[in-house]
């Protein structure tokens, strides 16, 4: 970015100060020019607006805006005296798409006050420019939550975008959406011969109308950005805008809601394929999930906020970042377990992880998920997106951090369309209770005395540079009568790893005094564990890095000889594997897969497999085997509450429907459109929403009682591999015990292939036998 020419240094930032933009108010073919210049946070309250956007896909900077710098000059002999000083305009060069956004958002009357990240902070690529990046992304919410409104920019209109914005505004009218929900018929609309009619009677056709608005939440770019979940949350008001159209944020999320409700009749009566995406779009979760991040007062103070980080960055899986890391860091300012002085260990190393490698920040971020829950489902939940190095290599990740890839939809923008079963441990904010309980009895174990006895560091904090004081800034205030409430979709994280690969090497007076305000993470690490330095150990000790009963082993991170080739990929940051990358749990085994089936991709279940769970076709009995029609639902109803008894009539009919199942036995659940009962229907989507993509597995146990379990598992089991009762996991995982090169002998190593159901084994049945038969928990170190 050509920034050189700006000089930020003019207007340096303390403690809670921000740098305003006011846009001179102009005709629309006029150049923008703006003022800049610094305010504390506190007096602004309600004085500004925000700007929310994409930065888009564009390289270069082809947009050019003039900025004029105003600045207090403090005396040298008497520094608290001193004066404002304007410097000449400067040229900022800008992304098309952001330059569009404030043509469309100046006045031709009055200034505009709004902030914009990327003219506001800091974008240099350097140590001044680092530091600024990672003190200004901890305020991002308190800036979105002290504007007096968010404006949501996305981009310039055309036909579809106008029709589709008008179209909101119609249907807030609900006898108008009941006129737009009702079949051709009786509104006496023909898509062909009576399309005139229609426009005759001031009607477009409602069937066009309903596609153009999925499309355009489909098409439109801000909706998948991760940054808007926590500015867009932390906006007391919003507005959107689309070129010159304007609507009320509450408008669109009214008619998100809508459209989600509605999507049933829809699907019938006008494209059943583009409204089955509906409920998977970014702008349908976006909205359904934001009334439970955080309370609000009357006036649009955050009273409270809702959700820790690990529902936060479970939940929202759709939503694109720009930067793997930016995964935790979009949502970090939002989680209630992270706000405020208190927090764990891993949660100080979580805040202090923005300049390190992805890796590192997700092995911290799963151990503090861990370390507040309780509870081990993380390691089974699919969250971490894929991680490259400056040569587009894949880094590997340990198997206990699940890639999103892995989740139902696949990783975010790849497809709307099914990819995976559900995840056994889904997290949603609207329900936070577990579906299964496989580990019943088997918790954590609470060794607070000893845990309290090793080092532990204190919340991080940003040391202030500037003693703090009266501002000495003119007041801010405007009259603008607009409503644009918006929410960013932070640019900050364009640069912020950017300016990682080429730091400039410091003095030594910016290197002590960077020490003094944030620790490295190798200080950290070595802080809470002494023992780090030790290349040959086999566990961390009790407490050290993360709770006792858990323990990650302190292996050597060393790597081999290096090529010269390999040297310059060495520096990138994602190679410096600080952290251990293995995990050691308590457990006990419940059997081994002995055979599994063929996987059931596109949600094909294969009828040699339905034969070996005891359905048999050829019987004139209408009777179907309990463990069939619960294990193909997982035993589960699609919000996580125990099958209905329906369930097993409706199986029954799946399974002697003919349009449904080949003449080998196999049931096809995609060949639900085939189908005209609804409740036959209900049960068909469940059975695919769960079995897609995965194994049915049978375990022998070697119990007289049960010698064979049969389950579901993922995609990668295979013969030979360990089922698992993990302490603290709500489910059953599938291991495999693996050789490393490097371990020592004896030692037992396994790679986690994933969560799975055993029909029978998930409601702590399995823990009561083993305490039964007295069976000791045995260790498993997980890599």
């Amino acid at each position: 970015m050509r920034l050189n020419r700006f000089d930020y240094s003019r207007q340096p930032l303390s403690g809670n100060e921000i740098r305003l933009l006011s846009i001179r108010p102009d005709e629309r073919n006029e150049s923008i020019r703006c003022d800049l210049f610094v305010k504390d946070l506190a007096t602004l309250k309600g004085k500004f607006e925000a700007l929310s956007y994409c930065w888009g896909k564009e390289q270069d900077y082809e947009g050019i805006i003039k900025i004029r710098q105003t600045c207090w000059i403090p005396k040298k002999e008497e520094p608290e005296d001193g004066e404002y000083k304007t410097y000449p305009y400067t040229e900022f060069p800008v992304t098309p798409n952001l330059l569009t956004a404030l043509i469309h958002l100046r006045s031709e009357l009055t200034p505009v006050l709004i902030w914009v990240d990327a003219i506001c902070i800091n974008q240099k690529e350097t140590t001044e420019g680092i530091k600024e990046k990672n003190q200004q992304l901890s305020m991002m919410s308190d800036i979105y939550n002290s504007a007096k409104n968010v404006c949501i920019w996305l981009g310039p209109n055309n036909e579809k975008t106008i029709e589709a914005m008008k179209f909101v505004n119609t249907i807030m009218n609900f006898q108008t959406l009941d006129e737009h929900l009702r079949d051709e018929d009786k509104l006496n609309i023909r898509k062909e011969s009576n399309k005139s009619t229609a426009e005759s009677n001031g009607y477009t056709d409602p069937d066009n109308e309903w596609i153009n608005l999925v499309k355009t939440l489909k098409e439109t770019e801000w909706f998948s950005r991760r940054w808007i979940i926590q500015e867009i949350a932390s906006a007391r008001n919003a507005s959107v805008h689309c070129g010159d159209e304007v609507i009320h944020w509450d408008d669109l999320t009214d008619a998100i809601l809508l459209l989600q409700e509605n999507q049933e009749s829809l699907k019938s009566t006008v494209d059943k394929n583009i409204f089955s995406e509906v409920v998977t779009l970014s702008a349908t979760q976006l909205v359904t999930a934001l009334t439970n991040v955080c309370h609000k007062s009357s006036n649009g103070d955050i009273t409270e906020r809702l959700l820790d980080l690990e529902t936060l960055v479970c939940t929202f899986q759709q939503f694109q970042a720009r930067y793997p890391q930016d995964i935790i860091h979009s949502v970090r300012a939002l989680a209630k377990d992270l706000h405020g002085a208190g927090g764990n260990r891993n949660s100080a190393l979580l805040a202090a992880m923005h300049d390190d490698s992805s890796r590192d920040l997700f092995i911290a971020f799963v151990n503090h998920c861990i370390e507040h829950s309780r509870s081990l489902d993380i390691i089974c939940r699919h969250w971490a997106p894929s991680i490259t190095d400056t040569a587009g290599e894949e880094i590997e990740l340990p198997s206990w951090i699940s890639k999103l890839a892995n989740g139902p939809f696949g990783a975010p923008g790849e497809s709307h369309q099914r990819q995976n079963g559900e995840n056994f441990v889904a997290m949603s904010p609207n329900d936070k209770r577990k579906r299964y309980n496989a580990s019943d009895g088997w918790d954590l174990p609470n060794r607070k005395s000893d845990y309290e006895r090793k080092p532990r560091l204190s919340q991080l904090k940003i040391r202030d540079h500037k003693a703090l004081g009266t501002s000495r800034w003119p007041s801010v205030e405007s009259n603008d009568p607009r409503y644009a409430s918006t929410v960013v979709e932070s640019p900050l994280e364009v640069e912020r790893r950017r300016s990682i690969s080429r730091r400039p090497k410091e003095t030594q007076s910016e290197s002590s005094e960077q020490k003094e305000s944030l620790p490295t993470i190798q200080s950290i690490i070595e802080a809470m564990n002494p023992e780090s330095r030790k290349e040959h150990t086999e566990s961390a000790p009790d407490g050290a890095f993360v709770p006792p009963f858990i323990k990650v082993s302190a292996q050597s991170a060393e790597r081999g000889e290096e090529s010269a080739a390999d040297s310059y990929i060495q520096e990138d940051k994602e190679h410096d594997k600080l952290l251990p990358g293995q995990l050691e749990v308590n457990g006990c085994a419940l059997g081994t897969v002995r055979e599994c089936s063929d996987v059931m991709r596109d949600g094909i279940i294969p009828g040699n497999w339905l034969a070996e769970l005891g359905w048999n076709r050829k019987s004139t009995n209408n009777h179907v085997p309990e463990i069939v029609w619960r294990l193909l639902v997982a035993d589960r109803n699609p919000e996580g509450g125990n099958a209905p008894g329906w369930y097993r009539r409706a199986c029954l009919h799946c399974l002697k429907d003919t349009r449904l199942v080949n003449s080998r036995g196999d049931l096809n659940t995609h060949r639900a459109d085939k189908i005209s009962e609804s409740m036959t229907l209900k049960y068909l989507r469940r059975v695919e929403s769960v079995i897609w993509r995965r194994r049915i597995v049978r375990i022998e146990t070697g119990s007289l009682q049960s010698k064979y379990l049969y389950g579901l598992a993922p995609e990668g089991t295979r013969e030979g591999d360990m089922v698992c009762i993990l302490a603290a996991c709500s489910v059953p995982t599938v291991l495999r015990k693996i050789e490393a090169e490097d371990q020592k002998p004896g030692a037992k190593v396994f790679q986690l292939i994933g969560e799975a159901y055993v029909h029978g084994r998930m409601d702590g049945e399995a823990v009561r036998e083993f305490k039964s038969r007295e069976t000791p928990l045995r260790s498993f170190m997980l890599q």
